[in-house]
């Protein structure tokens, strides 16, 4: 994801409306690009902050960003181990087919 995407998905990340695709490339982006990072940082201030001031609420936003950020990080690395593994498992099934026809077929 370049950086023009992900400034433009940023309201969208904070707002939770990013698909399971989007939250990884864009998570793993704001990891890597220290000026989206400072863009996103600056909209969720503005945003949370303005919103917790009206309803009068405490808050620690930057930690809350960073929670936000490791959650979808945690997110990425869970869905890509889960990738990795269903395609071994499709590997283990087409061999085990290959092998059980080989051996219905030898008979």
């Amino acid at each position: 994801m370049d950086c023009r995407k992900v400034e433009h998905s940023i309201a969208q990340f904070i707002r939770d409306e990013l698909d399971k695709d989007e939250i990884e490339k864009f998570v793993n982006h704001i990891y890597e690009c220290e000026s989206c990072k400072e863009e996103l940082t600056i909209q969720y201030l503005i945003v949370e902050g303005m919103s917790r001031l009206e309803e009068g609420e405490t808050f620690a936003l930057q930690e809350e960003l960073n929670a936000k950020l490791e959650h979808g990080r945690r997110k990425a690395i869970v869905r890509k181990w889960m990738k990795r593994t269903f395609c071994v498992l499709e590997i283990v099934a087409v061999l085990a087919a290959v092998i059980m026809t080989s051996i219905v077929i030898l008979r």
